[in-house]
Order: C-alpha cells, then structure tokens, then sequence
C-alpha cells in the first residue's frame, strides 16, 4: 500500500521506471542548458530488475530496481561510488520535482520513492560477459565483493524467466504469503529472491509438473533442510562456487552469482552470535512453512 491508502497498481510502477529512466537519459540535455545534471559518467544501460523485471510481481507489493551499468567506474574505483550516489540524488531531486523523496543512500545505491513507488537505483560496472564478472570477483578483496551483487541483476532476471508462467505465479503466491507472515522489515523475513529461488527448486525437484500439492510439499523439506544444498550451473561451473564458499552446507548459491550463497544473505538480518557460515535466523521460517499451501492465491489480483 502507498502513502495515504492508495494502492499501487503494476501499470503506476511502471509508469515510474519509464518516469526515471528518461530522466537518466535526458543528462545530454540538462548539460546543454546549464541545468543540474548527473554525475560526469556513461550509462552503458539501465537495466530493469527485481520483480518487476522478472515477472514476480506481488500486487501492491513492489520492489523496483533499476540497475545503472556503466564504464566510467570499474571494480578498483569504489570509493568514488558514494559520491556517484550523492549526485544521483540532487539530480533526480531537480528532475522529478515535487513526488521524489529520498529514502536512503550508501555507496552503491540509492533508495527513493517517486509518485508512492520505492525505487532502489544502484550502480554497477558495465561487463563485456559473465565471465567478465565473475573474474572481477575473484580479483577483489573479499569485503568489497557485496558491493557488486547488484551487478548481477540481468542474470538473476534471466535465470527466473526461464522458467514457465506457472512457475512464476507460484512465486507470487509463496511471497504473497510471506508478506502475510512477516513485517517488511522484520528479523528472520526471507527475501524476495530466496523464495523465487526456493520455489524453482521445489518445482524441479517435484518433476517440473503443475502440481502445487507437490511442488509446496518440495518446498517445506527444502525450508527445514538444516543441510540444504542447493547450486545450479547453469551460468558457471561448480568449481567456482568454492573459491567464495565452504562446500560444507548450509547454502543455497546464487545462479548468477557464485560469491552470493543466499542461505545467509536471503534472511533479515544476521544473527551476530552465530558461528561462522551461519546466516541469519530461519527458525520462524522453518515453523512458518507448514501453513503454505501454493493452491491457494495469498492476494487480490
């Protein structure tokens, strides 16, 4: 739900993205004129990810993410991401004035709402291919590698869109339900891209058949699994998941990106007591799972 009751429909997202993305490139423009304009750098694209992207879309609940790739900063410039973002924000100020209201900003992303929408704007290097990235990844200091999980926004869309229209509608359900269960930004809450990955797991592991009994029945052993075990190889090879994380379970690795193992990155908040390679609390999650049931819709359409 926006500000003030009103509920916001997948046509006003998308009426937004299109809203800053011109913005974004009208830059050539505001210079000639002499109006604020955006941080001296070349937006090689403006990807469209999250669920909106990826066709995950639960109505009213919205997750925009507009993914700025660019060949002006690269993989050894990070510290100059947060002086990126800042001039991000006092230009999209100038250009969507009167509805833009910042949210929050760090370096390497910039959280706003426009016209009641949430936008999570984020920068990323341009890469020639995967392969590209991944050998980024593999070249940087461990702590800096999370400042580029945004970069793989155009895989993640692609792997979930992979997938059939019911897979996808599964999703909706199973995150519709989670969002019935948990606060938005309550402890344990699994993030939006866990459960897609979670429920395209169930799905193949319960024969990728359009049975919903099955596939939730896939997907609560996979939830109170305290060794699951998940990867897919589909963008890389299995060899290089371990250069970034133990081969001893718990995880569940991202399909487009090998350094991200969502087991830990996927629930809110880590639980700062816990032992190495532990994420973050599952419990409520584990308890919670049993009231699924994917015949059911969870939301209005």
């Amino acid at each position: 739900m926006a500000a003030g009751g009103l509920s916001i429909t997948v046509a006003d997202a998308k009426r937004v993205i299109n809203e800053v993305v011109s913005a974004l490139q009208n830059n050539d423009q505001k210079r000639q004129f002499g109006g604020v304009v955006m941080p001296q750098l070349t937006i090689s694209e403006v990807y469209k990810g999250g669920s909106i992207g990826k066709g995950t879309t639960v109505p009213g609940d919205f997750d925009v993410d507009l993914v700025i790739y660019t060949r002006s900063l690269d993989g050894v410039s990070i510290k100059t991401y947060r002086k990126v973002m800042e001039e991000f924000d006092q230009y999209l100020r100038s250009q969507l004035t009167g509805r833009y209201i910042k949210k929050g900003i760090n370096d390497h992303s910039l959280q706003f709402k426009y016209s009641n929408v949430g936008v999570d704007l984020l920068i990323s290097p341009h890469f020639d291919s995967k392969q590209h990235y991944y050998d980024l990844l593999e070249t940087i200091d461990k702590q800096s590698i999370p400042l580029f999980s945004c970069s793989a926004a155009k895989w993640q869309v692609d792997f979930v869109k992979r997938y059939p229209d019911i897979v996808r509608e599964y999703i909706k359900r199973a995150k519709a339900w989670r969002n019935n269960t948990w606060d938005d930004d309550e402890d344990g809450r699994p993030s939006s891209y866990l459960m897609e990955l979670l429920v395209i797991k169930a799905y193949e592991k319960g024969g990728e058949l359009d049975a919903p009994t099955k596939i939730t029945q896939e997907l609560v052993k996979l939830v109170c699994n305290k060794q699951i075990a998940v990867y897919w190889t589909l963008n890389y090879t299995a060899d290089k998941i371990w250069k970034f994380n133990s081969r001893q379970p718990p995880y569940i690795i991202d399909p487009a990106n090998p350094s991200n193992n969502l087991y830990r990155s996927g629930i809110t908040k880590l639980l700062t007591y816990a032992p190495s390679g532990y994420g973050g609390d599952w419990s409520k999650f584990r308890s919670e799972i049993h009231s699924l049931d994917l015949r059911q819709r969870y939301y209005e359409t």
